[in-house]
Parts: C-alpha cells; sequence; structure tokens
C-alpha cells in the first residue's frame, strides 16, 4: 500500500501563505499543514484551519526567526539583543556546539508555542520544526519525552540525503539522517508513530509539477510525506522579511501552488493506487 501526506510548511507566516495553504487544499491535493504560532499570520491561520477539518493541522516550531512566545527574560541564550531569535540556523548550531545556547531553554519555547497552539483550539496532529531544527541530536533527543507528555507523538521523520551539488544541504541532510538514526527506535518505543519516508528536503522552493510526479511515480511503499511551501507573495512579506529575516525560498511559493492544483497530480494519484492521508492517520 502506498500513501502520501502532502505537508505545507510555514502556515500562519503571512495572510499570503495563508491563503496560498488553503487553496492547495481546496483546489488541490494538499493534505496537512503545520502553524507557526509566533507569525503575524496565527491568529487568522487559526480561524482558516478551525473551518477545514479535512486540513491536518500540526505545529511547525521554530527558534530561528521572529520573536518567542516566551519573554526574552526567560530565554535570553535564545535571542538577540532586540528579543528577535538569531535567525540564522547555522549561527544556533555552532552557539549550541559551544553551549552558548541552552537546550533546556529551547524545550521551554517549543512547550510555550504548543501550548498556545492548543489554547487557540487546535486539535494537532504531528510536529515539525523551522528549518529541521528538531531534527538536530542534541534536541531531538530532548523533544521526544516533552511531545510525548503532550500526547503528541507523530512527528516528521526525514531520512532524505542530498547531493553534492549543494555541500551546506548535504551536509545539513546527513547530520539530520544520523540523528534519526539514533532516535527512530527511541522514539518508536516511545509509542511514536513516523512515516517510512520523506520528501522534499532537497528540493526547496522547486516542487515544480515535474518534480512532485517524479515522486509520486516512484512513489516507495509504506507512508510517505512530501514537504512543500505554497503560498501568495504580497507586499506583507517584505515587512515580515525585515522583521524576521529573508526567505530564500520566496520565488518559489507560487511555483509550488500551482503545481499542488495542477489536475494532472490527481490523475498520477489516482492511476498508481495512491492514498491522500494526513498525520492523524498513521
Amino acid at each position: 500500500m502506498k500513501r502520501v501526506i502532502i505537508n505545507a510548511d510555514d502556515f500562519g507566516l503571512s495572510k499570503g501563505i495563508n491563503e496560498g495553504i488553503v487553496k492547495a487544499h481546496r483546489e488541490g491535493v494538499l493534505t496537512s499543514a503545520t502553524i507557526m504560532v509566533n507569525m503575524p499570520g496565527f491568529e487568522q491561520a487559526v480561524e482558516q484551519a478551525l473551518k477545514m477539518p479535512s486540513l491536518g493541522i500540526g505545529i511547525h516550531l521554530n527558534v530561528v526567526r521572529g520573536r518567542p512566545v516566551l519573554s526574552p527574560e526567560r530565554i535570553p541564550s535564545l535571542v538577540d539583543r532586540e528579543g528577535r531569535f538569531w535567525g540564522d540556523l547555522s549561527l544556533i548550531i555552532k552557539k549550541i556546539g559551544k553551549k552558548e545556547i541552552k537546550i533546556e531553554e529551547i524545550i521551554s519555547e517549543f512547550r510555550a508555542q504548543i501550548y498556545k497552539a492548543l489554547k487557540a483550539g487546535l486539535s494537532l496532529t504531528h510536529v515539525d520544526s523551522e528549518k529541521h531544527l528538531h531534527c538536530f541530536y542534541p534536541i531531538l533527543k530532548r523533544l521526544i519525552p516533552l511531545l510525548k507528555d503532550f500526547g503528541l507523538q507523530r512527528i516528521r521523520y526525514i531520512n532524505q540525503i542530498c547531493g553534492l551539488r549543494n555541500p551546506a544541504l548535504f551536509l545539513g541532510s546527513v547530520v539530520v539522517f544520523f540523528s534519526w538514526m539514533r532516535c527512530r527506535k527511541m522514539a518508536q518505543r516511545e509509542g511514536f508513530r513516523l512515516t517510512d519516508n520523506f520528501f522534499g528536503l532537497c528540493s526547496v522552493g522547486k516542487m515544480s509539477v515535474e518534480r512532485i510526479k517524479e515522486i509520486l511515480v516512484n512513489l516507495p511503499s509504506g507512508t510517505s510525506e512530501i514537504m512543500v511551501h505554497p503560498g501568495f507573495i504580497t507586499p506583507e512579506m517584505v515587512e515580515i522579511e525585515k522583521e524576521s529575516g529573508a526567505y530564500r525560498l520566496q520565488l518559489g511559493r507560487e511555483l509550488e501552488l500551482s503545481a499542488l492544483i495542477a489536475p494532472e497530480l490527481t490523475v498520477i494519484i489516482k492511476r498508481n493506487n495512491i492514498e491522500l492521508i494526513n498525520f492523524a492517520q498513521i
């Protein structure tokens, strides 16, 4: 049996991103989205999510960009002098390695973000994170018990390694891969339900119709997640980027939205007997 979750990251980032995700679900093949609780579009995303029970809603934990849910005084190692997250994944990883960022502060902020989502009335299906930071081993091993306490036992699992053409992406994918090699059995022992395969890490902002078709035609047996980033780019995003840092995939968001509503994807899904699901169904 082949089952696939098509998940949009960044729900709640902005009005344009929210509207793109809603369109991709209502008119296309998108089945799931993960919400950012510390971004300007959060309240609107919650309102839309509560009207669409067929769209699985997870949480996109974020300690990379924007401002925290907790007061900066409670998590001083996570923020700069202006109270913003550091905004640079490489810098964050270096600071963790030097013990300048405290893992317990990351976990505290993650806890606060989950509380905020639940308080808003969302029934969370699963968890992933900005820049896949939850897959970094020192964080992942501490995150698993926290999620179990919340009863959130579905989490993004990544087993995709990218090619050498982009050395930074290759290195990051290897770190994520080996982190999960160390933690997969631990998560399963704790009752976590994981997908079997993951796609999209190596094609962020480039998930065209052709790329998604290629994935679907060659989809392995079991349950897979395909990560996408659809949305409309509006002037609002310029202001958000001033506050939270630039997104390198902006030009690809409307490309990916167009792909997700392309009729040929529905044809391929039916032809290959693929079941569209969300994380609540694994």
